[in-house]
């Protein structure tokens, strides 16, 4: 399987977890999936076996930049961020309107994906989808470290995965983004000054803080991870069983 077909591309499954190991072929993360060439569609499809495609980016995101379509396969947009404009700062426009002010917007971004009604709506949509019909998925935002790097997060932490090994895949964006922002940074250059450069080259990549302050207000909020998924994202008490029934090889 060639994962540098596309852009932050990854399969979680493999982690050791306290009832055995994640199976493999089943959740994969990513960047937005527009303008795929066929070779990155029959990768999708034909290797990976995808079945539905979640979308997690703001409608103005999605209007600019649509996901390819792939025959066969279902898409399902979920606005996670919708309470900020355009997607705040997890999106490249709200990246270059905060560049001054970066770290501060990337917090509240994270504060954002935990409490707010878009977020937990969407979440709730896209963790039940997984304990109703057992198949492969792909998640991604724009750039797939937030939005989808908490959607990876719950995915991991249900499973009984280490903290060690969520915030190892957490920060695997930083390597596997590298030439994407570097592009980015580069299309930028005479448009930026040197602060604003500093700026998106800190947006575009990912830091532990930024998930453990996401962790800190959800525990904050809610008391603990096993509140938020009942209290927070609606799903049922033994959601946890159902899912390490259901992906978890002993």
């Amino acid at each position: 399987m060639n994962s540098n077909l596309i852009t932050n591309f990854r399969d979680i499954g493999g982690y050791r977890a306290n009832d055995g190991e994640i199976e493999k072929g089943f959740f994969f993360r990513s960047g937005q999936l527009n303008n795929l060439d066929d070779e990155q569609v029959s990768f999708l499809k034909d290797e990976c076996k995808l079945k539905t495609i979640y979308d997690f980016r703001s409608q103005s995101e999605v209007d600019k930049d649509e996901d390819t379509p792939i025959s066969g396969v279902e898409y399902q947009h979920l606005d996670i961020l919708a309470s900020l404009q355009d997607g705040g700062a997890a999106s490249l426009e709200g990246m270059f309107s905060d560049l001054n002010n970066i770290d501060s917007a990337m917090y509240k971004t994270y504060e954002e994906m935990v409490i707010s009604e878009s977020a937990q709506n969407g979440y709730h949509k896209f963790m039940q989808d997984l304990i109703e019909v057992k198949k492969p998925v792909i998640f991604h935002c724009f750039a797939g470290k937030d939005r989808t790097g908490w959607a990876a997060y719950l995915i991991l932490k249900v499973a009984g995965v280490s903290d060690e090994d969520i915030f190892k895949d957490y920060l695997k964006t930083n390597e596997l983004r590298k030439a994407a922002n570097e592009q980015i940074i580069s299309q930028a250059k005479d448009k930026l000054n040197d602060q604003q450069l500093a700026g998106l080259e800190s947006a575009l990549t990912v830091k532990a803080e930024y998930l453990n302050y996401a962790i800190k207000t959800m525990n904050d909020k809610f008391g603990s991870f096993e509140n938020y998924l009942v209290e927070g994202l609606n799903l049922a008490e033994d959601y946890k069983d159902k899912f390490i029934e259901l992906y978890i090889e002993k």
